[in-house]
């Protein structure tokens, strides 16, 4: 059974800095990283990727390794707010008993 948190802290995936909007039928992709949080008790290294579509789509990655505590000995899911350059939406974190971290969200205006 996964255990299932709301994130007690402000968090969330932000493009440090401001990308180029795409071009008439074109996607962009653009990866920043890494960078350390700790969410919940749960130190994580990772980096994180957003694809932006002209259409005013955006999905955001993150994709990382935890630091500590050890592993838990079953998956953890964070919920958390997700920035895009769209807007704003919701993710769930993972956090794997393998001490992997990832997450996806999705925008669609």
């Amino acid at each position: 059974m996964l255990r299932k948190l709301l994130a007690g802290s402000f968090f969330g995936f932000v493009i440090a800095a401001a990308l180029a909007l795409p071009a008439q039928g074109e996607a962009v992709r653009e990866c920043v990283g890494p960078f350390t949080v700790t969410i919940q008790g749960f130190t994580f290294n990772y980096l994180f990727c957003e694809v932006q579509t002209p259409s005013g789509n955006a999905n955001v990655e993150l994709h990382g390794t935890l630091v500590s505590p050890a592993p838990p000995a079953e998956a953890v899911r964070i919920e958390t707010p997700c920035f895009t350059t769209y807007g704003v939406t919701t993710a769930e974190i993972e956090i794997t008993p393998s001490g992997r971290v990832n997450a996806t969200c999705h925008f669609s205006p």
